[in-house]
């Protein structure tokens, strides 16, 4: 069963505005890009404001940051990420499978890391 809990959206500003910072960007550049005003954007980072489910995953592709991160500061389980992946991917045929195993060695051999 998943633990569900109350979305507390002072907490959920604080890691947008800790990963902005991060980031390097202002406020009014992650409001740019994730399309939205710089006050309702700010509002969103004091807590004050609560942010539709497309403008959190405009916010979260601006700052690169895991969306599990955002509402409960933690990161998903990274095995359970790659098997996942690698399923889909075997999942596509061998071709697919083929692909993605090249592509994971050519990261892996790059200084990409």
């Amino acid at each position: 069963m998943i633990e569900m809990s109350v979305v507390d959206r002072f907490d959920i500003g604080q890691r947008i505005q800790r990963m902005r910072r991060e980031a390097g960007y202002t406020q009014l550049e992650v409001a740019e890009l994730a399309g939205i005003s710089a006050s309702y954007y700010g509002n969103i980072e004091r807590g004050r404001k609560a942010m539709s489910v497309d403008t959190f995953v405009r916010i979260c592709a601006v700052l690169h940051a895991s969306a599990d991160y955002i509402l409960t500061d933690k990161i998903p389980d990274s095995d359970k990420v790659v098997e996942n992946i690698i399923a889909s991917a075997k999942r596509g045929g061998s071709d697919s499978y083929s692909h993605f195993l090249g592509f994971m060695k050519r990261i892996a051999h790059s200084d990409f890391l």
